[in-house]
């Protein structure tokens, strides 16, 4: 049935009821009535958003974390490429991004999308920062909405992914929260028809590398000969890895230990990343999907990152004893 343009108020208020059940909110029933707004973003009138289906992840964040209309977040997005001023070098293999509120990080990740071309494929490997969901998951449902947005999710590719990975289970909980959506806001703008593969590990700040060594291997390995059979049949593939640095530390804490990490990514230092974390207790909060990323870029012979960055908080929070650390990083085809 078509959504009129501009429903009487009471038929707004029951599409909109109607549409949260459609695209499952992903919290507890009492959060059914945030779960109608979310809704509504996705399907402002006049804006021609496709319909989510039963199984769509809702913009939990939106409205709060990024804008909550297709036009506020368009403008948001541009805004921020904007004053970047930089321009594509070129279509990204990998990109490694933040994935904070957009007020905190979204400079730092606006520096990263400014600068690539996305490929038509995009696999993204985000941590879960919560006790939700599956330790290892991947997605297996439907699309995931933006507000303006459906973006899709290739589902026999993402059945080819598991059969490199069969690690990974299907789970909704596990993408429950804000770690991969906070990638959507840019991948909308600069690729809104990229059909996705999307993986899940358990991580965050409180956990110093919490998966181990031969399961970050075996993970590793198995995105390698996925990437390596992809690239064989001539798929173009963007590959993002998503982690913030430490978090609520001094500036100068910050500093030093942010750089330290960069230094160990880039360099494909797995061993050495898990020993600074652990044993000094960094709280960084995505070590384990990026080593993954890491593992399997390095079975791919270690391409050179071709730009790097990395960004605080300061800019927003204006607290030199609390800063959290976000992550910039391109490695172009």
């Amino acid at each position: 049935m078509p959504i009129p343009r501009h429903p009487p108020r009471r038929a707004r208020a029951a599409l909109i009821g109607l549409l949260a059940l459609a695209c499952g909110d992903l919290r507890p029933p009492g959060n059914a009535k945030r779960a109608a707004k979310e809704v509504a973003y996705a399907v402002e009138p006049g804006h021609p958003t496709p319909p989510g289906g039963l199984d769509a992840r809702a913009p939990g964040r939106a409205g709060t974390w990024y804008a909550g209309t297709p036009t506020a977040l368009d403008a948001q997005i541009d805004a921020l490429i904007e004053a970047t001023g930089a321009s594509p070098g070129g279509q990204a293999r990998v990109l490694l991004t933040p994935h904070g509120g957009l007020k905190y990080s979204g400079r730092a990740a606006a520096e990263v999308w400014a600068r690539v071309e996305v490929a038509p494929l995009v696999i993204i490997l985000a941590p879960n920062h919560f006790k939700e969901g599956e330790r290892l998951a991947i997605w297996t449902e439907g699309p995931w909405m933006v507000p303006g947005h459906a973006l899709q999710v290739d589902a026999a590719l993402t059945a080819r992914a598991r059969l490199h990975m069969p690690q990974l289970v299907p789970d909704r909980g596990a993408f429950s929260h804000h770690e991969m959506e906070l990638q959507m806001p840019f991948l909308q703008r600069k690729r809104p028809d990229a059909r996705m593969v999307l993986i899940s590990i358990r991580d965050s700040e409180k956990q110093h590398f919490p998966l181990p060594a031969a399961e970050v291997q075996r993970l590793g390995e198995g995105l390698a000969a996925f990437l390596k059979e992809l690239e064989a049949e001539g798929t173009p593939t963007t590959l993002v890895l998503t982690t913030d640095l430490v978090h609520y530390v001094p500036l100068a804490q910050s500093d030093e230990q942010d750089a330290e990490l960069m230094r160990l990514i880039t360099s494909y230092d797995v061993d050495g990343l898990r020993r600074y974390v652990s044993k000094e207790r960094v709280s960084i909060c995505g070590e384990v999907p990026v080593a993954v990323g890491m593992t399997a870029l390095a079975a791919l012979g270690k391409p050179t990152f071709g730009w790097q960055s990395r960004s605080n908080s300061l800019h927003y929070a204006q607290d030199p004893e609390a800063v959290v650390g976000y992550p910039g990083g391109v490695i172009w085809r």
